[in-house]
């Protein structure tokens, strides 16, 4: 999870920072202090506790090992994200839990979180916004995927989230890494067979300036006019797009 620039350390007084509460997630306990519990409130924590004088635990029939990423981020500390099915579990939860502090970072991460091929791939959304590549297959599907969760589970009350499953696509891995590579500027060696498979595979994903970066066979400078010429093999030329 990415951090807010600008963090402010003040904890709110919602419960009684000193004060000790147990939390039953699943077969695991938990327990936290107040000041762990009010630095993401209000939540479904924090409203359980001030309506109670007694000191019961809180149980819960979710998932320990998920809780255990909002665990520690309540009690300050940088959890790292491992994958997509942890992301989405952990996500669904901080709406489950209403915690707006944990969802809002959760929203803000600097990763698309997809599984390829059963690998999962952690894809900077900062290359992603590059001038001619945005909007693309990913800000506009995880976008919308996580949005809709959000509000299905707002309108309806839910009892609990929805079954959801993280993103998971039918592509190749090592493809999309080399596309990463590009988008982040690298320069990579490679055949014209090669150059028009990861062109195929940048149209998927909507990367159109990228798609048309790989279509350049190379960059000229017209001793005539004192411009770069761009030269293009004639078989990429989209000839929709031109009147003779």
């Amino acid at each position: 999870m990415g951090e807010f620039r600008g963090f402010n350390p003040t904890i709110p007084d919602v419960l009684p920072h000193e004060k000790m509460y147990n939390l039953q997630i699943g077969d695991k306990l938990f327990v936290l202090s107040g000041a762990s519990l009010s630095s993401d409130a209000p939540s479904y924590f924090t409203n359980y506790f001030l309506e109670r004088t007694e000191d019961k635990p809180l149980f819960i029939d979710r998932s320990p090992q998920s809780f255990q990423y909002i665990y520690n981020h309540l009690q300050g500390y940088h959890s790292e994200i491992p994958n997509g099915d942890i992301f989405t579990k952990v996500y669904s939860d901080s709406i489950y839990y209403n915690l707006p502090r944990l969802k809002e970072l959760l929203s803000k991460d600097e990763y698309y979180y997809v599984e390829v091929m059963n690998e999962c791939i952690k894809v900077p959304k900062v290359v992603l916004r590059s001038e001619g590549n945005f909007p693309n297959f990913f800000n506009i599907t995880f976008e919308a995927l996580y949005r809709d969760l959000s509000e299905l589970m707002i309108s309806r009350k839910l009892i609990r989230p929805p079954p959801q499953a993280a993103p998971q696509l039918n592509r190749d891995a090592g493809l999309l890494k080399d596309l990463i590579k590009l988008l982040q500027g690298v320069e990579l060696e490679m055949t014209n067979d090669y150059k028009k498979v990861l062109r195929k595979e940048a149209r998927y994903y909507r990367f159109n300036a990228l798609v048309e970066k790989l279509s350049y066979v190379k960059i000229i400078k017209n001793p005539i006019i004192l411009e770069e010429s761009i030269i293009v093999n004639y078989n990429d030329v989209a000839y929709k797009n031109f009147t003779i």
